[in-house]
């Protein structure tokens, strides 16, 4: 039996002490951090970054601030002001703007919203532009209730067998 551990020692660690076999096993957490740094880059290119426009009918954003929790590296893009849909759509044609969007002078009673593009593009700006019209909406607000309004209610649900 003790030669039987001899002989498990000797092979074991001839394979393992293998430059091979060492690499092999070095090389696995190397492959996976490459992975998610691939995954990373990839968003990160893909987000257009270029500035939205919005014409205000309404004058509810006349003195209108940025989102301050809109300043994230993947979602901040500058949004624009025009005076009216001339200028957006120069803008637009120019590829000054990606897309602008116009509220319509019964905003408050309709909520309409028009979005004009060149091309349909992610979501990501409609949710930038729409969180830029919630916080200039609610800013006067206490920052409370601003913030209870922004998450929703808060539903908690129970079935009869507990």
């Amino acid at each position: 039996m003790k030669k039987f551990w001899l002989i498990a020692k000797h092979e074991y660690l001839r394979h393992v002490l293998r430059k091979r076999f060492i690499l092999s096993i070095l090389s696995m957490p190397i492959f996976f951090a490459f992975i998610i740094a691939m995954g990373f880059v990839s968003a990160y290119l893909q987000y257009d970054r270029t500035p939205i426009g919005y014409v205000d009918h309404s004058g509810l954003l006349e003195n209108a601030q940025p989102d301050p929790s809109a300043q994230d590296v993947f979602e901040y893009a500058e949004i624009l002001a025009f005076a009216d849909e001339t200028a957006a759509r120069a803008a637009l044609e120019a590829g000054e703007i990606r897309a602008y969007y116009v509220l319509s002078p019964d905003y408050l009673q309709t909520g309409t919203v028009q979005v004009i593009a060149n091309e349909a593009k992610g979501t990501e700006g409609q949710s930038q532009f729409r969180n830029f019209l919630i916080y200039n909406l609610l800013k006067d607000r206490p920052a409370e209730e601003r913030q209870r309004l922004v998450e929703g209610p808060q539903l908690e649900i129970r079935s009869l067998d507990g």
